[in-house]
C-alpha cells in the first residue's frame, strides 16, 4: 500500500479531462499535417504556364494567260483560190507559276450565199479553208515566212463546232501541249489557205471567222518565279 501511494504522489494519474484535450491536440496536429500535405499538393499542381503562337502567311501562286487579238488581213477583193494569210499572236504568262496550254478553235460561216449566181445558199467557206499554226518563226509577217517550217497543227476543212487545233486541254501529258514558264512569251503564226480546186466558183463571196480559245493550267512540277 505503501509503495502505492507513492508512486501516486510521483506520478499522479491524470485528470480524466486531460485525455480529450491530448486526443485534441493528436487531432489538430493531424489536421495541420494534412493541410499542409493538401497545400503542397496544390502549390505543385498549380505550375505557371505560358503559351507562344507562330505562323506564316501563305499565298497562292498564280497563272495569267494573256492574248493578242487575231486580226487576220483582209486581202483587196477578198480572199481567192490559191491565197493565204498570216497573222501573229502573242501569248504571255503573266503569272507566278509555269503552265501548259492547248488551243481549240471554232469557224463561223458568216455568209453562205454564193456570189456566183446560183442562188445557192450552202456554201460553207469554213469546208474549204485550210488552217496552220507555227511557233518559233523568225518572224510572221507574210505568208512565205512560213516556208520551210514545220507547223504544230494543220487542220484541213474547219469544224464550225470547237475542235482541238494542238495539244489536249484535259491532260498536260500530250505531247502538242505548249509550255510557258513564269513571266514568259512566245509568238504564234496563224496561217489560213484558201487552196485552188476545180469547184472554186461555188465559193464566190461568202465568208467564214475563225477564232481561237486558250486554255492553260498549272504544271504539275511547275517552276516558281524567284
Amino acid at each position: 500500500m505503501m509503495d502505492d501511494l507513492l508512486q501516486e504522489m510521483i506520478d499522479p494519474a491524470p485528470a480524466p479531462r486531460d485525455a480529450p484535450r491530448r486526443r485534441r491536440l493528436w487531432m489538430t496536429v493531424v489536421i495541420v499535417g494534412l493541410a499542409v500535405v493538401g497545400v503542397t499538393k496544390l502549390t505543385t499542381a498549380a505550375l505557371f504556364t505560358d503559351n507562344a503562337t507562330t505562323g506564316s502567311a501563305i499565298t497562292s501562286g498564280t497563272i495569267d494567260l494573256t492574248t493578242d487579238e487575231l486580226t487576220l488581213p483582209v486581202l483587196d477583193g477578198g480572199l481567192m483560190p490559191g491565197d493565204s494569210v498570216v497573222a501573229p499572236v502573242n501569248v504571255t504568262n503573266a503569272g507566278t507559276l509555269s503552265y501548259w496550254y492547248a488551243v481549240t478553235y471554232t469557224a463561223t460561216d458568216t455568209d453562205t450565199q454564193t456570189g456566183a449566181g446560183t442562188g445557192a445558199d450552202d456554201a460553207h467557206l469554213s469546208d474549204r479553208l485550210v488552217l496552220d499554226v507555227y511557233a518559233d518563226l523568225a518572224q510572221c509577217s507574210a505568208p512565205s515566212d512560213t516556208a520551210g517550217a514545220t507547223p504544230l497543227a494543220t487542220i484541213t476543212g474547219l469544224s464550225t463546232s470547237e475542235a482541238a487545233l494542238f495539244g489536249d486541254r484535259t491532260t498536260e501529258s500530250n505531247a502538242k501541249n505548249r509550255v510557258l514558264g513564269s513571266t514568259q512569251a512566245e509568238t504564234l503564226c496563224v496561217k489560213v489557205s484558201f487552196p485552188s480546186t476545180d469547184d472554186d466558183n461555188a465559193y464566190q463571196g461568202t465568208a467564214t471567222a475563225v477564232s481561237l480559245k486558250f486554255y492553260a493550267s498549272q504544271t504539275a512540277h511547275g517552276s516558281h518565279k524567284s
